[in-house]
């Protein structure tokens, strides 16, 4: 399962970088310019207003229910993106930090029955805006879940330690996609 979410994870990255090298347009005199330079990438020193999301999830988690539990796990989660810092932390740059709060219900099947687990995490987001449509951030949070885990604790603590990218459709969606632990998280998030 790490080998899959290293191959995504550079498969993600290769597939954004001739957006993020040259587009058209122009410096003067009609030429390229980077990406990175343009409205809205990584070298935009704009001040910018930065909209809630709230987002929805397709997820594979690690550990639960694979291994000696057998079985195959999946879940499903709803996240909400607070922008703290608008303009991020670095001037030279185009970031922000933000909160993220939500739940992820992961269904277990395995050879003893269903089991079903809640998470229930507050994250901390740095985004760092590559081109107007690319973006790419860590998420670092902590949490509760509810069920039995496998020290059959009805209630325990949650770590979230994730990469993450979105592609940006339009203003209102985006597609997003998190690697790392506690999984693989596949998702549509929605502008407010």
């Amino acid at each position: 399962m790490r080998r899959v979410s290293q191959l995504v994870a550079l498969s993600l990255v290769l597939s954004a970088l001739p957006a993020m090298a040259q587009d058209e347009g122009g410096e003067e005199g009609g030429g390229r310019r980077s990406a990175f330079k343009s409205p809205g990438g990584l070298l935009d020193r704009s001040e910018h207003t930065r909209p809630m999301e709230i987002a929805f999830f397709l997820n594979i988690p690690y550990g639960y229910g694979w291994g000696y539990y057998g079985g195959f796990p999946f879940g499903v989660g709803a996240r909400f993106y607070y922008p703290l810092v608008a303009d991020g932390f670095i001037s030279a740059i185009n970031d922000e930090f933000g909160l993220e709060g939500g739940a992820d219900f992961t269904f277990r099947f395995g050879y003893y029955g269903f089991y079903p687990l809640l998470d229930i995490p507050v994250a901390a987001v740095w985004r760092f805006h590559l081109t107007d449509k690319w973006t790419v951030y860590p998420k670092v949070g902590i949490g509760i879940g509810i069920g039995y885990n496998y020290y059959n604790s009805p209630v325990y603590f949650v770590f979230e330690g994730l990469a993450g990218a979105i592609y940006k459709i339009n203003e209102t969606m985006s597609l997003r996609l998190e690697l790392g632990y506690p999984g693989v998280r596949a998702g549509l998030a929605i502008a407010l």
